[in-house]
């Protein structure tokens, strides 16, 4: 099994959650849904590139299986977003902390 340290863990939630946001808040000024497809954050691909370069040794599929399961994980233990299959969304919870002007991920 292969596994990612804690520092990219954080890396990965941190920026995920900050694309997710900016999303929402896109959607919510153009009156657009606030539910999103994972395969449409830039940062998803970030993270893969990003893995396989600091010598992550598993497939592509693998690392885009990793990155999934931290965002997952990460979901249960903090409740800020919510995954089911490809759609992501952030909870109530989630957008308490979006609506601060210095947000706290951990």
């Amino acid at each position: 099994m292969v596994d990612i340290t804690d520092r990219d863990k954080k890396m990965i939630i941190s920026n995920f959650m900050e694309e997710l946001c900016d999303k929402h808040q896109i959607a919510k000024k153009n009156n657009l849904p606030h539910e999103f497809n994972l395969k449409d954050f830039y940062n998803i691909g970030l993270f893969n590139k990003y893995l396989s370069r600091i010598g992550l040794r598993t497939s592509s599929v693998g690392i885009a299986i990793l990155v999934l399961d931290t965002l997952s994980e990460y979901a249960k233990k903090k409740g800020f977003l919510e995954i089911e299959g490809n759609i992501v969304r952030l909870t109530r919870k989630g957008l308490i902390e979006t609506s601060k002007l210095f947000r706290d991920w951990d």
